[in-house]
């Protein structure tokens, strides 16, 4: 075999808007690393980078229950939704 293990049933791929929530999440706690150096106003410790972390996190956190628990629209609705557009 060439090292590729075929998916397990039951399991699935990773979502693309999960690497892009939690890239985000990490790329807005990086924001006051980067401007630290630069300005005297933006004076974190390390209390302040767990404070923003946790809620960070907790939005994130949010999001995806948000994400997972809401089931797509049947696809009756989604015609109609299609058609009605359509006729605009």
């Amino acid at each position: 075999m060439n090292g590729i293990q075929p998916l397990q049933p039951g399991l699935s791929r990773p979502k693309p808007w999960r690497l892009i929530l939690w890239s985000a999440a990490a790329l807005l706690l990086l924001v006051p690393v980067v401007a630290m150096p630069f300005t005297a106003q933006m004076n974190w410790g390390a209390e302040d980078f767990f404070a923003a972390a946790a809620l960070i996190c907790g939005a994130g956190l949010a999001i995806e229950l948000a994400f997972v628990s809401c089931a797509p629209p049947p696809i009756a609705w989604q015609q109609l939704r299609s058609c009605c557009w359509a006729s605009f």
